[in-house]
């Protein structure tokens, strides 16, 4: 590789936020530099995030507007545009961006309807450029190794499917003032993807009940759903911000007619595989013998942790191998999925709103 490639932030100024997994992500692999950003809104916010990046002054941008355009007139360009902000302008941040042909990393959801994210991919499409949304999980070894298995027919046809996403954290309140993201749209979102992502079965339609459980918050913080499957699977999706005691508890268990896989995020380096009428085998990231795509998320030998860093790194590597254009595999979630998840969501609510009804996911 003759450079690395020129990394610019839109949002990222808060110091504990979500920019620095991303950060850390991207530089693992020495793949990234970041050269440029606006991080926030507040003038010495964001000059104060451009001096602790080490970003130059002239790269510091008052809004993502301005940085669009001057980006798009250097030859230093930036390669690719981190999209960190609140949820409400994804889209038309992205869209700044990818009309003016640079490559986007997003944060999810892209949406929580429909109709925008369709706008996008057609942008996306047009403009021909790279689109990954920064669902991590993809990046997760064993879930890479689960998803090979299950394309493999080591479990035969999916049946029965069971995620959980659930922590105590924002039942606690958010410290930044912003407005808070019902569960559905900031968790059951991971859950389905996850689900789609392992099992290659798309949600065609579903049922949802959600409730406030911590008294005085405006949104939802608990949910529970029950998915049909595109391939004939069932899954059950049971999501909380208000799971009091758990600090993450983010599961996935896949049964097919052979057998189960297993995989908890407490032990992201182990994959649980038991056939049916046999023992239980352990399945350990960096042993001898895993798919291509789980053997190429491992940085380290085999007993030694990774997780959470390591899959946003893996993000930004795939990336980093479709605007080098290099012809590796990559497995990065796309805008298709972005719209996909868009269309979960609207069609979640749609479905709580109508008393639980089971409701049939739009044709995307």
């Amino acid at each position: 590789m003759k450079r690395r490639l020129r990394l610019a932030l839109v949002g990222g100024g808060n110091p504990l936020g979500i920019a620095q997994l991303h950060l850390m992500g991207a530089r693992l692999d020495g793949r990234y530099e970041l050269a440029a950003g606006c991080f926030s809104r507040d003038a010495q916010r964001n000059a104060a995030a451009a001096e602790r990046l080490t970003v130059a002054r002239e790269r510091c941008y008052a809004d993502f507007a301005a940085m669009a355009e001057a980006e798009a007139k250097r030859p230093d360009r930036a390669d690719l545009v981190s999209v960190l902000t609140g949820n409400d302008s994804h889209v038309a941040i992205s869209r700044a961006f990818v009309e003016r042909g640079f490559n986007v990393m997003c944060e999810k959801p892209l949406a929580v309807e429909t109709a925008p994210a369709l706008g996008l991919r057609d942008a996306v499409r047009r403009a021909k450029t790279a689109f990954a949304l920064a669902h991590y999980f993809a990046g997760f070894a064993m879930l890479r190794q689960a998803r090979a298995m299950v394309a493999a027919g080591t479990l035969g046809a999916v049946r029965m499917v069971q995620a959980e996403h659930a922590s105590e954290g924002l039942a606690l309140g958010r410290p930044d003032g912003r407005p808070p993201l019902g569960v559905i749209a900031d968790l059951a979102v991971h859950a389905a993807f996850t689900v789609g992502f392992v099992t290659g079965q798309p949600v065609e339609k579903l049922c949802a009940d959600a409730h406030a459980v911590t008294p005085g918050r405006p949104v939802e913080d608990d949910a529970r759903l029950l998915l049909h499957l595109r391939g004939g699977g069932r899954a059950a999706v049971w999501v909380s911000h208000a799971a009091a005691g758990l600090r993450r508890s983010i599961r996935l268990r896949v049964t097919g007619a052979k057998g189960t896989l297993e995989w908890d995020v407490e032990q992201p380096n182990i994959l649980r595989h038991t056939p049916v009428g046999e023992a239980t085998r352990l399945i350990q990231r960096g042993a001898e013998g895993l798919d291509e795509t789980a053997g190429a998320a491992s940085r380290i030998p085999s007993g030694h942790a990774e997780g959470t860093i390591e899959a946003f790194a893996t993000l930004y590597r795939d990336l980093a191998e479709t605007i080098e254009n290099t012809g590796k595999p990559v497995l990065y979630p796309t805008i298709d999925d972005a719209v996909a998840g868009a269309a979960f969501i609207e069609t979640a609510y749609r479905s709580v709103k109508n008393g639980g009804a089971w409701t049939d996911m739009p044709k995307i």
